[in-house]
């Protein structure tokens, strides 16, 4: 199912006028089997729960009553004005969609209005969002919508994506409900038995089923190229993008379940983290007796500055046994974890302090640094002198001469 393809909502208080553009543009989209969800006025915030699986919002600027300019005025009243602002700010925090605004009027200033106000990030407006006249897209709706999408890039790739993973998850319950239809009682059951949180294992074994149901996504290698050819990524983006996709942040988190590569605020030193390194089979709060406290094994993480050249970059990554870098790790910095000042903290104290989740393969390579740390085995101290030239026993010519004879015979 592409991004253009599935619910829509289209919010004017035209739709359902028979002379009006926003009636055509509805049977329009309606004439595919396409539902469209018709609104004649702003539904309440509360609605937006509702429309998690919306592929698109079509909605007309200047619902009335609200607007006291003429044709082009582009002015809605200041109640109407924000009510309208903080419906898309709830949207655009619940559902990641287009959203095309539609008007008869001034779409420059439309524009203006939206880039100006703080809830949409300042000056810069929302790559989700798109400004349309309706004269401009009333004969092809669709047509130019779908164009605008191609060209923005992380709804295209939300595009291709969505179309492979709704594939995915209906081979999986298919294939799933073959085996039995009560299947996620055993999942849960199981959970329970073993004493781990049955809602987070039963997400876990669906998530991972569905990765490997996944088909290889064609994304669209030529706009992709040429995205990477004209984009100017600056640095402090590419950390932002690093960050995004290494750690979770807390408020994304389940708060009963404890795994490695959670980590810790040092309560006295701002620049350092504690990041928990124990397997998560012993990060299971149902296999604690009643009144333990779950010991997390953990390392701490001192905040490095940024690498001023390339030869810093890479000392910064040198090989060492003792420690290892993460990048980006929190507070925009790279952390550098000491493998020899492990400690031993309660959950119950180092919980409340939790910052986010470091994901795998990341936490994978640093339990695996850790396991290679615990394993070194000292040896005796070796010296130059060893293979020191002009002090070799062997330079006696009585025993140089019995070699060399030696080596002649046996030729």
């Amino acid at each position: 199912m592409s991004i253009l393809h599935g619910p829509v909502a289209f919010i004017d208080d035209e739709i359902d006028d028979r002379e009006k553009p926003a009636y055509i543009m509805r049977k329009a989209m309606e004439a595919d089997g396409r539902p469209v969800a018709a609104y004649s006025t702003l539904p309440d915030v509360a609605a937006i729960r509702h429309w998690q699986s919306l592929s698109f919002l079509v909605l007309d600027w200047d619902l009335s009553p609200g607007s006291y300019g003429g044709s082009g005025a582009s002015t809605l009243s200041g109640y109407a004005r924000d009510e309208l602002f903080r419906f898309l700010q709830e949207l655009l925090a619940t559902v990641f969609c287009p959203i095309f605004i539609i008007s008869a009027e001034d779409v420059a200033d439309i524009q203006r209005q939206l880039e100006e106000d703080h809830r949409f990030g300042g000056k810069e407006l929302d790559t989700r969002i798109k400004v349309f006249g309706k004269s401009a897209v009333v004969d092809d709706l669709i047509n130019d919508l779908s164009t605008w999408v191609e060209n923005n890039l992380a709804l295209s790739v939300l595009r291709v994506w969505e179309q492979e993973y709704e594939k995915a998850k209906n081979r999986l319950f298919i294939d799933l409900n073959k085996l039995d239809s009560n299947w996620p009682i055993y999942v849960w059951q199981n959970a329970i038995d073993d004493k781990v949180e049955p809602s987070f294992e039963l997400a876990t074994t669906l998530t991972a089923n569905l990765l490997h149901r996944i088909d290889l996504v064609k994304f669209d290698t030529e706009t992709m190229l040429a995205a990477s050819e004209n984009a100017q990524l600056a640095s402090s983006a590419m950390r932002k993008v690093l960050n995004g996709r290494t750690v979770i942040p807390a408020n994304r988190l389940h708060l009963n379940v404890v795994m490695p590569g959670d980590m810790f605020f040092d309560s006295e030193n701002p620049d350092q983290i504690w990041l928990n390194l124990t397997p998560a089979c012993h990060t299971v709060p149902g296999r604690l007796k009643d009144g333990e406290d779950m010991r997390l094994f953990v390392v701490p993480g001192t905040k490095q500055p940024h690498p001023p050249s390339k030869t810093k970059f890479t000392d910064l990554n040198r090989d060492n046994p003792n420690s290892f870098v993460v990048h980006v790790l929190h507070d925009d910095s790279p952390y550098i974890f000491n493998l020899k000042a492990s400690e031993y903290v309660l959950w119950s104290e180092a919980g409340p302090r939790r910052v986010g989740r470091l994901l795998a393969p990341y936490i994978t390579r640093a339990q695996q640094a850790n396991a290679m740390f615990m394993q070194i085995e000292g040896v005796p101290r070796t010296s130059y002198e060893l293979y020191k030239p002009g002090e070799d026993s062997t330079s006696d010519p009585s025993v140089t001469s019995a070699t060399s004879a030696a080596t002649t015979d046996s030729a």
